[in-house]
């Protein structure tokens, strides 16, 4: 705002202008880095990152990842585990690779309502169903300890 001049403050401009700079490319650096984190966090859980960034903005709030593909049956793995998503992109640090992988908290609504599509996939038609699943034979969920945030009755409604 100083440098498109909606404030005249010429001495602050002479004699701040390397810190305003600086500031502003550290700023830009954060929101690289960031948006890179994003971008691989989209990708692990193949999702758009338009849409990944919009549930971040409001703050994942009954979002639980995947489940878009249980639901349609559109699954591309055998195994969802919500405790290690691992990121499929390895990361060069140095001498090194790794493998990024984050994990899921859920919460009591969370996976009241990851259990509740699971039970609507199961009472549909049963030819719909095996069209969709005529790959896998079963559908394995970990959810490990991934329930931090759940209460023990909501955990004993799972078993």
């Amino acid at each position: 705002m100083i440098w498109a001049r909606v404030f005249e403050c010429e001495d602050f401009q002479r004699e701040s202008g390397s810190q305003i700079l600086l500031t502003f490319a550290t700023s830009l650096l954060s929101v690289a880095t960031t948006m890179f984190d994003l971008s691989l966090q989209a990708r692990a859980l193949d999702e758009s990152l338009l849409m990944y960034c919009l549930n971040c903005l409001q703050a994942r709030q009954g979002w639980i990842p995947f489940l878009h593909q249980i639901s349609q049956g559109e699954l591309k793995r055998d195994a969802y585990d919500y405790g290690r998503i691992v990121c499929p992109y390895p990361i060069i640090t140095g001498k090194a690779l790794y493998f990024k992988f984050f994990k899921f908290q859920f919460t009591d609504v969370s996976l009241q309502n990851l259990i509740s599509e699971l039970a609507t996939m199961s009472m549909k038609k049963e030819r719909e169903t095996a069209k969709k699943f005529q790959r896998r034979d079963k559908l394995v969920i970990y959810i490990g300890r991934s329930t931090q945030f759940v209460t023990l009755e909501t955990v004993l409604h799972v078993y």
